[in-house]
């Protein structure tokens, strides 16, 4: 039974607003981008951008002190380091069909391998190309 009116008039839940299947009962639906997609060949990390302890969102991100000692950087796996021939405190390009980031890298065993983690909320700061230098993702 279904005690929502606007839920009830939904007769077919592959065509939603959404564009996407939402099922009656919940059930797993794959991500169209994950490390599971054929986007890996060409983009093989599967960025993450959790909130940092010293921003609320891109608040605070204007205290040169707090960025200063809270350095935007990637965060990478030490085997995905190691195969790139990066270390820690090498600057770095991030890309994919959607932008560019340059950032610097913190590598350790913490982080999935196939991951990159790089903190929301850095105010963006384009350069002539378009790329941006201070680590928005």
């Amino acid at each position: 039974e279904i005690l929502s009116g606007q839920l009830a008039q939904i007769d077919d839940w592959t065509r939603t607003q959404y564009g996407y299947e939402i099922p009656a009962i919940p059930k797993w639906i794959e991500p169209w981008e994950s490390l599971n997609s054929a986007l890996t060949e060409q983009f093989p990390f599967h960025l993450i951008s959790p909130h940092p302890r010293w921003r609320t969102h891109s608040i605070f991100n204007n205290i040169p002190w707090l960025r200063e000692t809270f350095t935007q950087e990637v965060t990478l796996n030490a085997a995905d380091a190691r195969r790139l021939g990066v270390e820690t405190g090498d600057t770095v390009e991030l890309f994919n069909d959607r932008g560019r980031v340059v950032v610097p890298v913190y590598v350790t065993e913490r982080c999935m391998p196939g991951v990159a983690v790089l903190h929301e909320g850095a105010w963006m700061d384009l350069d002539s190309d378009g790329v941006d230098r201070s680590g928005n993702p």
